[in-house]
């Protein structure tokens, strides 16, 4: 599990509050810095959008796991490719 999937300050609930108001249903959606995809995925069932990422942590296989594609990279490659 990752780090990032502890408890979540209030002033980044707001955020994230403001985000699901804000996002459309059934379209497609980047998630920089996926981690292990629980965000996405939390979107994907919400808002019936796909959902790729992108993580160089280890986190990226548990996030490919539950997002449609995802994608690791040094942004000083040249090119990304799926894992």
């Amino acid at each position: 599990m990752s780090k990032y999937t502890k408890i979540i300050p209030s002033d980044i609930q707001a955020a994230l509050g403001w985000m699901l108001d804000n996002i459309e249903p059934n379209k497609n959606l980047l998630d920089v810095g996926c981690s292990s995809g629980y965000f996405g995925s939390y979107l994907k069932k919400i808002k019936d959008l796909k959902v790729d990422g992108i993580e160089i942590s280890e986190d990226r296989h548990d996030a490919k796991k539950v997002l449609d594609t995802v994608y690791s990279f040094d942004l000083e490659s040249p090119w990304p490719s799926s894992i």
